[in-house]
Formats: structure tokens, C-alpha cells, sequence
């Protein structure tokens, strides 16, 4: 009766380990987490803050600025007053490229702390529930 229990328990234990080395990848997400270190108050706080700031920066966003409006209304022949209105197109146009970088770069800032709280929410910062995972995770 123990040889088949012994042989049971060494499969088992086979099939975890190999488990464990085919899933290495599960971990390898979890490796690069610069948030880690911060209580899930001071995270909960900053997802918030960066939520409102995100869509502040969106709503003060606005259209994309178009030149075709503001060349519209001059004769052919007013060359200086189609630069100018160029040159003021440019510096919008640069101005609103600024802004959409901020907001894009808040926005990725939230993603990466929205992740954070969602390792924090399935238990994987937490080494024994990480383990667990990639010991039993099975990939056919």
C-alpha cells in the first residue's frame, strides 16, 4: 500500500516542479514593480489623484488644432498675414503636442499603478500565493 502512495506523491511532486519551471513567465511580469514598496493606502490615494488628474488633462485637451481654419479668410496676396497665422498655428499646435504628452504620460503612470493594485488584489505579492501559482498553473 505505500509504494503506490510513495509513487503518487513523487508524481505529484514531479508534475509541481515541472509546473514550476514552465511557468517562470508568470513571475517574470511580477519582477519589474516600482510600487511595490508602498502601502496599499498611499497607492489607493495616488490612483485616485492621478485618476482626476488624467481626465482634467483630457477635458483641457481639446481638438487638435488645424491650420486650414486659420489661413481661410486671407487674399493670395497677404503673404505676411498667412505666415503670421502660420507661426501662431505652429505654437498652438506645439503647445497641444506638450499637453497630450503629459496626459499620455499620467495616463501610463496610472496603468502602472492600476496594475500594481491588481497583483496586490490577487495576492501575488505575497510569496507563498506566487508559489502556489506557478507551482499549480497548468499550460496545455
Amino acid at each position: 500500500m505505500r509504494g503506490p502512495i510513495f509513487f503518487l506523491f513523487l508524481l505529484l511532486a514531479g508534475a509541481g516542479a515541472y509546473n514550476y519551471h514552465q511557468n517562470a513567465r508568470l513571475d517574470a511580469e511580477l519582477a519589474n514593480r516600482p510600487h511595490a514598496g508602498m502601502s496599499d493606502r498611499d497607492l489607493s490615494t495616488l490612483v485616485l489623484a492621478y485618476r482626476v488628474d488624467v481626465a482634467e488633462g483630457e477635458r483641457l485637451l481639446g481638438e487638435v488644432p488645424d491650420s486650414s481654419d486659420r489661413l481661410r479668410g486671407f487674399k493670395p496676396s497677404e503673404v505676411e498675414n498667412r505666415v503670421r497665422a502660420f507661426e501662431e498655428f505652429q505654437k498652438d499646435a506645439a503647445s497641444w503636442k506638450d499637453r497630450k504628452r503629459e496626459t499620455l504620460e499620467r495616463r501610463m503612470r496610472l496603468e502602472e499603478l492600476q496594475h500594481e493594485q491588481g497583483i496586490r488584489a490577487q495576492g501575488l505579492h505575497q510569496p507563498w500565493w506566487r508559489l502556489w501559482r506557478r507551482v499549480s498553473t497548468i499550460n496545455l
